[in-house]
This record gives structure tokens, sequence and C-alpha cells, in this order.
């Protein structure tokens, strides 16, 4: 009786410790290919996100109407524009990075400037008057080679890449389970990020989203982050392409670092 319970106990302890190891490495994985910062962005989803040309700060905005710069180097909160009409659903800076563009779901024909550093609005201009750098999404590659392209098809789960001066098809893109929303070009040139997720359910029943991370030349699916607890929304790429944020339906911003991402 004594012997069997003798490797009873062993085996429990050669039990406990497999667990104990298994949760270490659950932990070392969420660390490591977990977000580097999680911002909450206000009230109901976060729609847009926009990184500064000098990367220093990050801009966000979606359901309560509010525009957001963060510190990308402490992640805190810098100062809140107010003054838009309706949700912020895209968000871009000037090159100079001393003005924001925005526009806003009551009145899309209308977009709305932000000097950045007093936190004033500027002016509101009809769409058409718009400065040339205000680009919500850039579907071409930073070099001009590649040119994403997308079926006239609902939901979008798919996008392929062509050459801009042929048309040529270069790869198809493929694997968002759900519906794909928005993407970025790594300024690189070398990865694709698409996220995706439902967003026509009432918030917060939403699927997750995902975002994914692609090489642009093969079409291999190089990573994917599945720590949003609601349709993914919006993507950016910091200007050096080591940072990338996503604008979540759950209400936050994730802020992810590339290179543990992928992994280098």
């Amino acid at each position: 009786m004594t012997g069997g319970g003798g490797v009873t106990r062993r085996r429990w302890r050669k039990v406990g410790v497999a667990l104990v190891a298994g949760l270490g490495l659950a932990v070392w994985w969420y660390l490591a290919r977990g977000p580097k910062a999680t911002l909450r962005g206000g009230g109901g989803p976060v729609y847009t996100v926009a990184f500064a040309p000098d990367g220093k700060t990050l801009a966000s905005g979606g359901a309560d109407g509010l525009i957001r710069l963060w510190d990308v180097e402490t992640f805190h909160l810098r100062k809140v524009l107010n003054g838009g009409s309706g949700f912020v659903l895209r968000v871009a800076f000037a090159p100079d990075g001393t003005r924001l563009a925005a526009t806003h779901s009551e009145d899309l024909k209308k977009t709305w400037i932000w000097d950045v550093i007093t936190g004033e609005r500027e002016a509101v201009v009809p769409w058409d008057e718009r400065p040339g750098w205000v680009v919500w999404r850039r579907n071409e590659s930073p070099d001009g080679r590649l040119k994403v392209t997308t079926e006239r098809t609902y939901p979008l789960r798919t996008l392929t890449l062509v050459e801009a001066a042929t048309g040529r098809k270069v790869v198809t893109l493929a694997g968002h389970p759900d519906q794909l929303n928005d993407w970025a070009f790594r300024p690189q040139g070398d990865v694709l990020a698409t996220e995706g997720g439902y967003t026509d359910h009432p918030w917060p029943i939403n699927a997750a989203g995902d975002l994914r991370l692609w090489d642009v030349k093969t079409g291999r699916l190089l990573a994917v982050c599945v720590r949003h607890w609601g349709a993914v929304d919006g993507v950016a790429f910091s200007p050096d392409g080591r940072l990338l944020a996503s604008a979540c339906y759950d209400g936050k911003v994730r802020v992810w670092d590339v290179g543990k991402v992928l992994g280098r």
C-alpha cells in the first residue's frame, strides 16, 4: 500500500510540474506575442487609428465622437479633440504632423481639420476642398509597385495584390473568417496588415476580430493577432514599421511590437 501511494504521489507531482510548465509557457507566449500596450479608446467601438509622421503621437477615434492623441513613448493620453459631429470614422495627419484631419458619421461630405499643437479646430471644409494630404487609406505599396484590389462582394473576405503598372495579379490574400475591414502596408513594403470581424452587429455583440500580417511577395500568412474582443476596424503602422496599432469594437486600441509578433 505504501509503495502504491508513493507512485501515485510521484505521478501527481509530475502532473503538477507539467501544469506549472504549461502555465509558464502560456504566460511567456502572452508577453512575447501579446500587445505592447492596450489603450482605452473611449466609450463604444474605436474605428480608426493613425500615427503622426514623426512616430511620437498616435491618434484614435470612434463612437464617442472624440479624437484622442496618445504619447507613443509612454502611451499616456496627451490630448482630446472634441467638436466633430457623430462618430469619428477616419483620421489622418498632415506630412508635418501639425494638423489632423477627420471625417465624422453625421456629415461624410465634410472634413474637420485640427491644429494638433493647440488642440483647436482649424476648419471644416467640403470633401472636394480637402487638403491633398487627407488620405484615409493607401491602396498602393510605399514604392508604388503594388496595388490592392478587392472583389465587389459582401462580406469582403479576400483581397488581391496586383502590379500597379500592368494590373497583373501578384498574389491573393484570403483567410479572414468573417469580414475584412481595413488594411495597411508596412512602410518597408514587405508586409501587409489586414484586419476584420463583423461590424454590422450592435456593439458589444460582435464576433471577435483578428489582425493578420502577410508577406506581400509570397502571400504567406506570417502571424495572426487574436486578442481583440470585437471586430477590428482600423489599422496603422508607425513610420519606422516597428509598431502596429489596431482599433477595435471592444473600445480599445492595441499597439503591437511587429518584431515580436513576427518572431524576429
